[in-house]
């Protein structure tokens, strides 16, 4: 018999549940029920000392090319991956001052 049949229940179970259910809500509707006009996409997920880590989303299937730039002139691809449900994520292990990303589809 479960807990809450049998009445051993606690408050701060119903609100800890609820406090991760929403996080739960916040990464599935970030992460997999993106509308299709936005993509591709690039986002910076985390900057640490040793670099950048980039989220790609893009069409299902569809190659996607991560590229760098210092100025948005010149670009570097750094990664080059098929888009999946979820998106994937792109270490940069560069630190410069300044740094732009974008994603091309091909």
């Amino acid at each position: 018999m479960s807990r809450i049949y049998g009445g051993i229940h606690f408050q701060f179970s119903n609100h800890e549940g609820k406090r991760i259910g929403a996080r739960v809500a916040e990464y599935v509707c970030n992460n997999f029920l993106l509308p299709n006009r936005g993509l591709p996409r690039a986002r910076v997920e985390a900057v640490e000392t040793s670099g950048s880590w980039i989220s790609v989303h893009g069409h299902l299937g569809r190659d996607c090319v991560l590229e760098a730039s210092a100025n948005l002139r010149d670009w570097t691809a750094l990664a080059t991956n098929v888009a999946v449900a979820g998106g994937f994520t792109v270490p940069d292990p560069a630190r410069p001052a300044i740094r732009f990303y974008r994603v091309l589809e091909r």
